[in-house]
């Protein structure tokens, strides 16, 4: 996901830049246990 972030950025493409560093985000911040999601 990381290196999709310079390709969008460089063609302008602000939703998917915004989805792409969402998605990170979301995932860094889960992986780190930060976020309890779900009942796993």
């Amino acid at each position: 996901l990381t290196l999709l972030l310079p390709a969008y950025i460089k063609k302008k493409d602000i939703p998917y830049t915004a989805i792409v560093v969402a998605e990170i985000l979301v995932l860094s911040l889960a992986a780190s246990g930060i976020l309890k999601v779900g009942g796993h």
